[in-house]
């Protein structure tokens, strides 16, 4: 009997430090994720912004150039004299602006980067570029677009068939109508669209009815400015 007594004394014993040790365990690892939650994190996260900006600073005084503007596409010809460029480009830097090789405007890029900045545009091709500097004034390469300002309303000749002419006998029946105009317009010809080459002729197989047909001709250009013609033709079996 009295060696059991030993024994079970010895394993309540052994399980008191058992749970002893589980304790200090237990809050030594909430005292430590105390000390890196409160005073180490907040430095290493301050200790990374610092190399992060002295990075930054020795970037710019070595000369690095920053990053080009990237602007959303613009179209390649408009009908406004006004045009609106957006976009994104490296913050804490000075987007320009050059319009025909001519410096326009400046804008300073706060740190969303956000980039939207508005062009005047002269009649015909206009050679738009962008560039940004930053504090050590590096430039970055710039981007290029062109961009025709055509404010004119495309004209519209039709050179077959004349208006008024009559056409007989059923091999006359189909006749193709063909035109002119601005190159590469959109032409809807009684609502059935062509378009027109790069030297602006179109033409278009059309099918005629008994006695009197309209035919309308509507021309878009690439700007968006519209002209609209119409013709008679006859035909008779």
């Amino acid at each position: 009997m009295s060696r059991k007594r030993v024994t079970s004394r010895l394993a309540n014993k052994q399980k008191k430090e058992l749970t002893k040790q589980s304790i200090i365990l237990l809050v030594l690892s909430i005292l430590i994720g105390v000390i890196f939650l409160v005073i180490v994190l907040p430095n290493a996260v301050r200790l990374f912004f610092e190399i992060l900006d002295e990075q930054t600073i020795l970037e710019q005084d070595s000369g690095l150039p920053p990053q080009p503007p990237l602007i959303e596409a613009p179209p390649t010809h408009v009908n406004s004299s006004k045009l609106t460029l957006s976009g994104f480009a490296q913050p804490n830097t000075t987007v320009h602006l050059l319009v025909n090789n001519q410096k326009e405007t400046s804008v300073e890029i706060d740190e969303t980067g956000e980039l939207e900045v508005e062009v005047a545009l002269q009649e015909g091709e206009n050679q738009i570029s962008l560039y940004a500097t930053n504090q050590a004034d590096t430039e970055s390469r710039p981007v290029t677009y062109n961009i025709t300002l055509d404010t004119k309303a495309p004209e519209i000749k039709i050179g077959y068939p004349e208006p008024g002419q009559t056409f007989e006998l059923l091999e006359n029946q189909t006749i193709t109508i063909e035109g002119e105009t601005k190159p590469r317009s959109q032409v809807n010809i009684n609502n059935r669209m062509v378009i027109a080459n790069s030297e602006g002729l179109f033409n278009y197989r059309y099918f005629l009815s008994e006695g009197e047909n309209k035919i309308k001709i509507k021309v878009t250009d690439q700007a968006g400015n519209e002209s609209e013609t119409e013709i008679s033709v006859f035909f008779r079996e």
